[in-house]
């Protein structure tokens, strides 16, 4: 149970003490409140041990973005795979690709989850 499942609860037996509502009535809300799910947790990327860094990404996608680095690193091997083919086939000009998203991700606007779904970490 929930601070804040405790706290209506609190309210709702004050409220029937004082006779505002009836025994009926707060062994309904009561039922309500109990049944009544605790909200997700959030997960702090930063506390997570497997969570990647967003930094690293950035700087691998920078330095060595046209072979498709940070794209292993973050789980995208498919995506790194063609990243690799695009650079030799255009004779190093699709490198810009992957210097452009290792600008994006340190601008915190793209790539904010690896392949699993995990937020990056700062």
């Amino acid at each position: 149970m929930t601070k804040e499942q405790m706290e209506q609860l609190e309210h709702l037996f004050s409220l029937h003490k004082r006779g505002i509502i009836t025994k009926e009535e707060l062994e309904k809300e009561k039922e309500k409140i109990l049944n009544t799910p605790p909200p997700p947790l959030e997960l702090n990327p930063n506390l997570d041990p497997l969570s990647k860094s967003k930094i690293v990404a950035g700087v691998l996608g920078i330095l060595l973005g046209g072979i498709g680095i940070h794209r292993f690193y973050l789980g995208f091997a498919g995506i790194g795979i063609l990243q690799i083919f695009v650079t030799i086939c255009t004779c190093g000009v699709g490198s810009l690709w992957g210097l452009i998203e290792g600008i994006l991700i340190l601008v915190g606007g793209y790539l904010t989850t690896d392949s699993t779904g995990r937020p990056l970490k700062d």
